[in-house]
């Protein structure tokens, strides 16, 4: 779900809740410090407010009032295990990284906007936490480079990536999988989905057979009851004829969820 929440806790926890109802397995939010991940030339750019449809607001006070903080990661965490669903985050810099520890996530996520930034890298492995590699925006030789870099991280994934929201299915480059799958052997691939179609997502489940991300389109001039019935759909759907894809696979004890 990233940032969809639009920094209301009620709204996590119902974007949580149809995630848990369709059967997904794992939700994704993103932690940032804002001044520390924002750069300083930005913060001060305008930007449309998602809350007040009229006006305009600053980036880094944009980046602020999206973010979470321990108040609410902690009902997160109390709430996802009250209702047996995993979760964790993308992490954008050092700081938030040891942020999450004490969640103790089953994994990481660096974002594909920092899968050059080693210093973050090597953090996220000095901890112990299984990494998970995004590669959109990224050029071959970055991600070969940077799953070298982790070589001592026996757990880490990587998934192939389009960086724009939403990505269009003719630039999605499904291939890369397979191209990611036999130049780095010994590493799992997987795709993080940005598209607005289950198709792309149900392909990449087949031949990398490995969880694909969803993403909930952010909303800034819907009424949330109404995306939120949408992406409860979209998701629904997705998940269905991904489980079908997979049990037709023919790949012994491969889930389908």
């Amino acid at each position: 779900m990233g940032i969809n929440h639009q920094g209301s806790l009620e709204y996590a926890f119902a974007l949580i809740d149809m995630a848990k109802n369709v059967g997904a397995e794992w939700v994704k939010f993103q932690k940032r410090e804002p001044e520390v991940s924002t750069p300083k030339h930005m913060w001060d750019v305008q930007r449309d407010s998602i809350w007040d449809y009229d006006k305009t607001i600053s980036y880094i006070d944009y980046r602020r009032r999206i973010e979470f903080g321990k108040k609410e990661y902690d009902a997160i965490d109390k709430y996802c295990r009250q209702i047996g669903i995993g979760w964790f985050a993308s992490v954008w810099d050092i700081e938030s990284a040891d942020f999450m520890t004490q969640y103790w996530p089953p994994m990481m996520k660096v974002p594909s906007a920092h899968l050059t930034n080693y210093s973050l890298l090597d953090h996220i492995n000095r901890l112990g936490f299984p990494i998970v590699l995004s590669t959109g925006m990224s050029t071959q030789e970055e991600i070969i480079k940077a799953s070298r870099f982790l070589d001592s991280q026996p757990a880490t994934m990587v998934m192939h990536c389009h960086s724009a929201y939403p990505a269009p299915d003719a630039e999605l480059g499904l291939h890369m999988i397979g191209t990611l799958g036999a130049t780095l052997a010994f590493v799992p691939i997987g795709y993080s989905s940005h598209s607005t179609s289950p198709f792309p997502a149900l392909y990449a489940a087949v031949i990398s057979l490995l969880t694909a991300h969803f993403l909930v389109p952010i909303i800034a001039h819907h009424s949330k009851s109404t995306a939120l019935k949408s992406s409860r759909e979209n998701l629904s759907g997705l998940v269905s004829v991904w489980g079908m894809a997979v049990k037709r696979s023919g790949i012994p004890n491969c889930p389908a969820d």
